[in-house]
């Protein structure tokens, strides 16, 4: 599983360079947590580009430290995406 971290960037900031990620890629932006899909829309298939849509998962509550991470690694989120995901 791929994850993407965006932080608090603007909306503009969010779309560059996520082309290159495939579907299915989990991306977190502004403590909500979305799932990239490509989108079979007219345009996308006349101009041969992938269109993107980005579908709300839910909010993203950050684990405790000790806590299994939600990545499902069966590891603890301190020992695997703490670094990756806080928001410090």
């Amino acid at each position: 599983m791929i994850m993407i971290n965006k932080g608090f960037c603007s909306n503009d900031e969010v779309w560059k360079g996520l082309e290159q990620y495939p579907d299915g890629t989990e991306l977190l932006w502004k403590n909500i947590l979305y799932k990239l899909v490509s989108s079979d829309d007219a345009l996308s298939k006349k101009t041969g580009k992938r269109s993107l849509v980005l579908e709300p998962l839910g909010k993203f509550v950050e684990p405790k430290r000790n806590e299994k991470c939600f990545c499902k690694s069966n590891k603890k989120y301190k020992k695997c995406c703490l670094k990756k995901w806080s928001r410090c």
